[in-house]
């Protein structure tokens, strides 16, 4: 009786089988939705001489990034900006800033923010690139004394991180599916395979466990491992600005620098002798080496030299791209910090990347990596049971708006304070937090000093109409001590 028996390495020659097959069908679909028109008999994509969708790669992608200027930006900027400040990692939803009451869970992320051998952010930001020029891209987790990357972690109280490392889509393999609908992981890969050339001895890394692996897509897929690239909308747009840049410098290389044409006199003979040395002269004119030329039975009639200017047509392919990645014109151009742009860009970019920091960073690459950080036993259980993120306000005014704004506030209290009816038509209370914008802990704060400052100007008042200067200097009251001595004759 003979025993069929299941090869693990078969089955997975035959899931990564069927993920290319599907991966190949699914682009072969789409692709044919592509640049056609007209029943099918006119490509347009060929026509203008696109990378058809099915042929696109990580390769064309990685190229265009460290190629195209605009194409780095385009990745660059919003990664840039997202990750710039250093988010506050508060146990619970209230934080305190003095470090003396900060509990072991913020204590524990601060040292790891610190730590400058981990270069923590840095890796955040590798990450977050590699994820935008490919369909996923991969964090290792490295710690100390734990080097069979093949095996899952085991967690242990005060595990130390020795290095992250970041990895995109084509350097990097990936094995088997989670195929368990039970399993949280459904659809996530079990195992992965590195294949860089940048690692030691050019070796790959077979079978790291995923629970040393961040896991990081973006866009919109419905599979858990895969995301689409982020310059995949405007490869096209990057295509036609790489036409219209090349060709208006080559155009002007050619157009600057005009051709000559030769009218031969039709009553002069000319030997082959005296046609070389025409020839030699126009070689040697023509490549700088000679200013002068003979030319006795010729006529030289320059060429009207035909350069247009490529401005318009590069702003259009400018503001395709701009309109498609949500970054202004002038931030993509200019400086992503806004010196450039106005202040409405200004406003749109940090909306942007406040937006990305709330929607992509801290759900898919920062929020990942604290859970797994705690899951390990690198950073301590939150004492609240859960952490709140929060990153540094984008829309906080400038040392100048403030000071206006200061100014104003100055202004609008000043004239509040020299009007004989306003403290009767609008409380100072109301006027405090409704015109002065205070509210909360300042509100609060103003108010108790105006109560305070309010009553020790009361009594001086009182001691200044009695005309004693003891009790204006702080002393006690003279009726106050009057009364008191009454007080103790009655109780005798």
């Amino acid at each position: 009786m003979r025993t069929n028996k299941t090869n693990p390495s078969t089955n997975v020659q035959d899931d990564l089988r069927f993920q290319a097959l599907s991966t190949l069908v699914s682009r072969s679909v789409l692709s044919s939705y592509l640049g056609q028109s007209y029943n099918g008999n006119r490509d347009l994509y060929a026509a203008l001489g696109y990378v058809g969708d099915s042929e696109l790669s990580y390769n064309h992608y990685y190229a265009r990034y460290a190629r195209q200027d605009i194409a780095q930006r385009l990745i660059d900027a919003p990664v840039t900006a997202s990750w710039r400040d250093v988010p506050k990692l508060v146990d619970g939803t209230e934080g305190n800033d003095d470090s003396t009451t900060a509990t072991p869970f913020e204590k524990a992320w601060a040292n790891l923010v610190r730590n400058r051998k981990l270069r923590l952010f840095s890796a955040f930001q590798n990450v977050d690139r590699f994820a935008g020029l490919g369909q996923y891209a991969i964090l290792v987790l490295g710690y100390e004394g734990d080097a069979n990357l093949s095996l899952p972690v085991i967690p242990s109280q005060n595990k130390k991180l020795a290095y992250l490392r970041a990895f995109g889509e084509g350097s990097v393999g990936i094995g088997t599916l989670e195929n368990d609908p039970a399993n949280p992981r459904y659809g996530m890969p079990k195992y992965y395979t590195i294949k860089s050339t940048t690692m030691p001895q050019r070796d790959m890394i077979r079978n790291i466990h995923w629970s040393r692996i961040i896991h990081v897509i973006d866009g919109l897929t419905e599979s858990p491992t895969y995301g689409i690239p982020r310059l995949k909308c405007v490869f096209n747009r990057l295509m036609d600005l790489e036409k219209v840049a090349g060709g208006s410098a080559e155009m002007y290389w050619r157009g600057a620098r005009p051709g000559m044409q030769f009218d031969l006199d039709p009553e002069s003979m000319m030997t082959p002798e005296s046609k070389d040395a025409l020839k030699t002269q126009l070689d040697e004119y023509e490549n700088n080496l000679r200013r002068i030329l003979r030319t006795q039975g010729v006529k030289i009639n320059p060429l009207a030299p035909q350069v247009a200017d490529p401005e318009k047509f590069i702003d259009t392919q400018i503001t395709l791209i701009s309109g498609a990645t949500g970054i202004p014109k002038r931030i993509l151009t200019g400086s992503e910090r806004g010196e450039l742009a106005s202040t409405q860009d200004a406003h749109n970019w940090n909306t942007i990347v406040h937006e990305r920091r709330t929607d992509f960073c801290e759900p898919n690459i920062l929020c990942p990596f604290i859970e797994r950080m705690i899951e390990h036993g690198v950073i301590p259980e939150t004492d609240e049971g859960f952490y709140t993120v929060e990153w540094p306000d984008l829309f906080a005014p400038s040392s100048k708006e403030q000071a206006e704004v200061s100014k104003m506030r100055a202004e609008a209290l000043m004239m509040y304070c020299n009007s004989l009816t306003g403290p009767s038509i609008i409380p100072p209370a109301v006027f405090v937090e409704l015109i002065m914008g205070f509210d909360g802990s300042k509100l609060k704060k103003i108010l108790d000093a105006m109560k305070e400052f309010q009553g020790s100007e009361d009594e001086a008042h009182i001691f200044e109409i009695m005309g004693t200067d003891d009790a204006a200097q702080g002393g006690r009251n003279p009726n106050q001590e009057q009364e008191e001595e009454e007080e103790m004759v009655g109780a005798e």
